[in-house]
């Protein structure tokens, strides 16, 4: 029958010898890749391995650079750490009042009038602010102002989370893309200098989810106090009504009474003035206590918000050089074909007719040289018919396993050296 087959290609050596290829193509791609680069802000540089390959990376900037980058990180913790002790100093719970003016709920009296019989006089009003809302204090909002600072947050973190995630993609693209590894120095660098970047954005949205809650803070204290203030002032008028009545009642009476009373009259109307003058600098003193209290959040937040920030200088991308690896596998299998090729021609021609078909139709179909398998029918005989590609490469392709068609039609299968093979034109004889 001639020679016996040649004996296929040792998959595990195959795939060894591709894998060192890729494996040098790939340092030779990071050698090309790791350009330095220098420019009006400073430089980059790599420092490389004894094989020239990139280990680590060094961003340089020049003097002017450093200065001012320098210059503005120093300002900006000088203004984090005055707004650290701003915050040491904000208020909690309710506000002191009691060093403010008293307020005038009555007006006082100019001594006894003698009234007529029939007198219209009326009784003042006095007015009475304990069914007021007592005055709020900043530890009455905490919990709104954190559900306002959370809300703030959550939103910048939705709203960076994304873009961040796809910079992260396309930086581990751009690293596969020209041939450095994740976990080596260079890439490691790269995502390094990433991740400090879109924490510096995370901690600008924390700052302003700080000052956002104390805005809210502040809003909810001035509206109860407005509402508070209101609800006074209403009381007073209601109360000066009263008064306004009482008086014009009472200074009829007086006219009525005679010149001697109208001296009473006068004295009353002092005394209502000077108690609207107390009332009014009450008012004043509470508004300024509430700006002075309120100055601390503003200030604060003010200095989150103000800290300057320099980027990172930017460089021209390098030039990406992909250096190919040599087909390794496929030059094996080629060859292995080639041989296998010329075998099949020397026993094409020994045989003639269908039974030289059938050795023609001999292919390699052992289980153990097939991946990617998938069942997809049933052939001759009730054969499974199954989709594989070959573990050396190649295209998809549709055939039998030479183990199910050993046990159907023995006389199809054919021993190629340590593997089996079916002979298509025996099988098809058979069936």
């Amino acid at each position: 029958m001639g020679k016996s087959a040649p004996k296929a290609p040792d998959p595990v050596a195959t795939a060894n010898a591709q894998a060192q290829a890729n494996a040098q193509a790939v340092r030779e791609s990071a050698r090309v890749n790791a350009v330095d680069q220098y420019g009006p802000w400073g430089s980059t540089t790599y420092q490389r391995n004894r094989d020239g390959t990139p280990a680590s990376q060094t961003v340089t900037l020049t003097p002017q650079g450093d200065r001012i980058h320098s210059g503005q990180m120093g300002i900006a913790e000088q203004l984090t750490g005055k707004a650290g002790q701003l915050v040491g100093q904000i208020p909690t719970g309710p506000m002191d009042i009691s060093g403010l003016p008293g307020r005038q709920n009555s007006i006082g009296g100019a001594g006894s009038i003698q009234m007529g019989v029939g007198s219209r006089s009326g009784e003042v009003g006095n007015f009475n602010p304990s069914g007021l809302p007592s005055l709020p204090g900043v530890g009455d909002f905490g919990a709104e102002a954190q559900r306002s600072q959370d809300a703030a947050f959550q939103k910048a973190h939705a709203l960076l989370q994304p873009g961040q995630q796809l910079d992260r993609q396309r930086m581990e693209q751009s690293l596969s893309d020209r041939g450095i590894p994740l976990d080596s120095a260079a890439g490691q660098a790269e995502l390094t200098r990433m991740e400090r970047s879109q924490s510096e954005a995370m901690n600008r949205a924390a700052y302003d989810a700080v000052a956002a809650g104390g805005a809210e803070q502040s809003r909810l204290f001035g509206l109860a106090s407005g509402a508070r203030s209101q609800m006074f002032g209403e009381g007073l008028t209601q109360a000066g009504f009263n008064n306004e009545a009482a008086g014009q009642r009472f200074g009829q009476d007086l006219a009525a009474m005679g010149a001697g009373n109208a001296a009473q009259g006068q004295q009353f109307g002092q005394n209502a003035q000077s108690a609207g003058f107390a009332n009014q600098a009450r008012n004043d003193a509470l508004t300024e206590a509430i700006m002075l209290r309120n100055q601390p959040f503003n200030e604060a937040s003010a200095l989150l918000t103000g800290s300057p920030a320099m980027g990172m200088p930017g460089f021209q991308n390098n030039p990406a050089y992909n250096v190919g690896a040599p087909d390794i596998a496929g030059l094996i299998n080629n060859n292995y074909q080639q041989q296998m090729g010329q075998y099949n021609q020397q026993r094409s021609g020994m045989m003639n007719g269908l039974f030289g078909l059938g050795s023609a139709a001999l292919m390699f179909s052992d289980r153990r040289l097939k991946r990617d398998i998938s069942r997809i029918g049933t052939g001759w005989r009730g054969l499974p018919l199954y989709l594989f590609r070959y573990v050396w490469g190649g295209p998809y392709q549709v055939g039998v396993m030479a183990q199910d068609v050993a046990r159907a039609v023995p006389s199809a299968v054919r021993q190629a050296g340590a593997f089996l093979a079916v002979d298509y034109g025996a099988l098809r004889e058979a069936a």
